[in-house]
């Protein structure tokens, strides 16, 4: 959980680190993805390296239990070589405990729809055991079933949409 937690730590600090090269050449778009730009994660990702944001082959995005994809060939990339969900539609003025990435085991197409631990599958990468979980914040935590929805707290009013694998 660990390595997973500074991979996806990784992915938060390069597509900030985009933002923060954005501003300084006055492109103020967001790199957040938006609903409707990516139809997976996968997608998004795949954009990120195909634009040198991540400078890593596709083995990267995979966890304990995920098949990686050791290529940089963007067609090899499937959703079952993919750990990650991410959190479309973020924008600079949300809460800083809002979910950016968090891994595939946790059951939840919009953070609309989040309840709580029981929504955390017995499937890989981590099964029950928890859910690394990467906040716009850039702040990252295994977060136990038990314990996930007393620290998701921005997510009882946000609706955005999750970008599944």
């Amino acid at each position: 959980m660990t390595s997973a937690l500074s991979k996806g730590r990784s992915i938060y600090m390069a597509v900030y680190g985009e933002q923060l090269s954005d501003m300084a050449t006055n492109d103020h778009g967001s790199r957040w993805p938006k609903s409707g730009e990516f139809s997976s994660s996968t997608a998004y990702f795949t954009n990120l390296v195909d634009r040198r944001v991540l400078n890593v082959n596709y083995s990267f995005f995979a966890a304990p239990s995920i098949t990686p994809c050791k290529s940089t060939n963007a067609a090899q990339f499937k959703a079952e070589n993919n750990a990650w969900c991410v959190v479309a539609d973020l924008k600079d003025t949300d809460p800083d405990n809002t979910p950016f990435l968090f891994t595939r085991n946790l059951r939840i197409a919009s953070l609309a729809e989040f309840r709580g631990g029981d929504q955390v599958d017995d499937v890989p990468p981590f099964g029950r055991r928890g859910v690394v979980v990467v906040f716009k914040s850039a702040a990252a935590i295994v977060l136990r079933p038990e314990t996930l929805a007393s620290n998701f707290p921005a997510i009882g009013t946000a609706t955005n949409r999750v970008l599944r694998p």
